[in-house]
């Protein structure tokens, strides 16, 4: 009867039912979309209703955190355009120095007016774990989940002398204390 159909069109009876007197037949016409995936446009045939099934005929899915623009449920806008943006999360945990503060403390065993160092500073470690969203491999979203010290710093401790010690020289030959 010159009738073309394509592959997603859907005809009621299926088409390879037997001709009989008085037969009728209903065909719902697919229409295109353009789907439009990161950076590639996907062009195919639908007779669906919503977003969904369009994405469903396509051979696309929503996995996860993936969406659709408009959303899956809604029905299928007259342009045939639909945006399926692909989400995808990670978790990283980044650490970060933390400095050490210098203590001073009185030292008997050094002379005055002399320092010692009795104790080395030491950095501390604070770590924080992050989810960072990305969205057509695209980063949009970075979150704090926790925060923490993962290793105390330690201070450096500088001993100061408070020993008072005779010293003995000879200034024009007098011998001074």
């Amino acid at each position: 009867a010159g009738y073309t159909f394509f592959t997603a069109d859907q005809l009621t009876p299926p088409s390879n039912t037997p001709l009989e007197p008085e037969l009728s037949a209903t065909v719902k016409r697919s229409h295109q979309v353009t789907i439009h995936v990161q950076d590639v446009n996907v062009t195919s045939r639908t007779a669906g209703e919503t977003i969904g099934e369009a994405l469903g005929d396509a051979g696309l899915s929503i996995q996860a955190l993936d969406y659709s623009l408009p959303s899956h449920e809604t029905p299928i806008p007259s342009s045939g355009e639909i945006r399926l943006v692909h989400v995808t999360e990670e978790v990283l945990v980044e650490q970060s120095p933390l400095p050490f503060e210098t203590e001073y403390q009185p030292d008997s065993d050094v002379e005055i007016d002399d320092q010692s160092i009795l104790q080395t500073g030491e950095y501390g470690l604070s770590a924080q774990r992050l989810r960072v969203r990305y969205e057509d491999g695209q980063e949009v979203s970075r979150q704090v989940e926790s925060q923490w010290v993962a290793r105390q710093p330690q201070p450096r401790i500088v001993g100061y002398g408070t020993s008072v010690v005779m010293h003995t020289t000879t200034v024009d030959g007098v011998q001074i204390q």
